[in-house]
C-alpha cells in the first residue's frame, strides 16, 4: 500500500485530482485509516486510474468516464480511441506550428515595411522553353503524408532519369490559383529540358511561351517570400503593369544540382506582366 503522496508520484496524477476523483466516487482509495483518515492506494488500482486519465485526455467529462468505466471498456477499444485522439492532436500541433510560422513571417514583414522598396525588382524577357511538367491540386503541400511539392519534383526527375536525361535544368513552380489559398493549391512543377522527350501519364512535355516578367529574389524563408510578393505588387502598380498569368517560383527544386538555399538570390519570384492600357 502507498500513501497518497507516494501514489501520486508513482501514478503521475496530482493529489488534488486523486482527492477529487474520490469525492466523485470515481476512484476511491484501497484503504482509509479509520483513526487518522489517511488514504492508501494499491498498485493494482493503476489500470483503472490510467483509463480515467486517458479518457479525460480524450475529452470525456468525469461523469461520462464513470459510465464508461462501469461498462468496462475493453483495453483494445480504449487503445483505438487513444490512437485516433493522438492523430487529431498531432494534426492540431502541425496546424498551430504552421500558424506560428505565418505569424512570425508577417511580423518580420511588418518590421521591414520601410525597407520594402529596397527589394530589387527587374523586368526581363523569359524565352520560350520546353518543359516536362506535373500539375496537381495539393491538399497540404507541407504535409508529411500525401503529395507534396518536393514529391512532384522527385517524380519528375525520376522520369527524366528514366529517359536518360540525368542533368536537367533547375526546376520552377507555377502557381495556377487565381487567389491565395492555404489548401487545395493548384501548382505545376516544371523542369526545362532539351531534346526529344515524350510525356507519359500525368507528366506533360510542352513549350512554355516567351513572357515578359517582373521578378525579384528571395531567400526561401516565408518572410522573404511574402516581402518579395509585396515588393512586386508595389513595383507593378507604380510602373503601370498588370499580371497576365501564373507566377513562377524559380530554382525551388530541392533536387537541383548545386542548390544553395543559404544564398539570398537562390530563389526568384516571377510574374508575367504587360502594360496596363487603362493607365496609358
Amino acid at each position: 500500500m502507498f500513501k497518497i503522496g507516494d501514489f501520486s508520484k508513482l501514478s503521475q496524477v496530482s493529489i488534488v485530482a486523486l482527492r477529487h476523483y474520490d469525492r466523485l466516487g470515481l476512484f476511491k482509495p484501497a484503504y482509509i485509516e479509520a483513526q487518522a483518515g489517511y488514504r492508501f492506494y494499491s498498485e493494482t488500482q493503476l489500470p483503472r486510474l490510467n483509463r480515467i486519465v486517458a479518457l479525460k485526455d480524450l475529452g470525456f467529462t468525469l461523469e461520462q468516464i464513470a459510465v464508461l468505466l462501469d461498462e468496462d471498456v475493453p483495453a483494445a477499444q480504449l487503445e483505438g480511441m487513444l490512437k485516433l485522439r493522438r492523430a487529431e492532436v498531432q494534426q492540431l500541433i502541425q496546424s498551430e506550428m504552421a500558424r506560428l510560422a505565418r505569424i512570425e513571417a508577417r511580423l518580420k514583414v511588418i518590421q521591414k515595411e520601410k525597407d520594402m522598396h529596397n527589394n530589387e525588382v527587374t523586368l526581363k524577357q523569359v524565352p520560350a522553353q520546353q518543359v516536362a511538367a506535373l500539375r496537381r491540386v495539393l491538399h497540404d503541400p507541407l504535409a508529411e503524408s500525401g503529395e507534396t511539392v518536393a514529391g512532384l519534383f522527385k517524380t519528375l526527375r525520376n522520369y527524366l532519369q528514366a529517359q536518360e536525361i540525368n542533368n536537367p535544368a533547375k526546376g520552377f513552380l507555377l502557381a495556377h490559383d487565381r487567389e491565395f489559398t492555404e489548401e487545395e493549391i493548384d501548382v505545376e512543377a516544371a523542369v526545362a529540358i532539351e531534346g526529344p522527350v515524350k510525356g507519359e501519364g500525368d507528366i506533360q512535355v510542352y513549350e512554355l511561351p516567351a513572357e515578359l516578367v517582373a521578378c525579384t529574389p528571395h531567400n526561401g524563408s516565408l518572410a522573404s517570400f511574402l516581402q518579395a510578393h509585396q515588393a512586386l505588387s508595389g513595383w507593378i502598380e507604380r510602373n503601370g503593369y498588370q499580371i497576365i498569368g501564373p507566377s513562377r517560383d524559380t530554382a525551388i527544386d530541392p533536387g537541383s544540382e548545386g542548390s544553395n538555399s543559404a544564398s539570398p538570390a537562390h530563389f526568384e519570384i516571377q510574374f508575367p506582366v504587360k502594360k496596363d492600357i487603362k493607365q496609358k
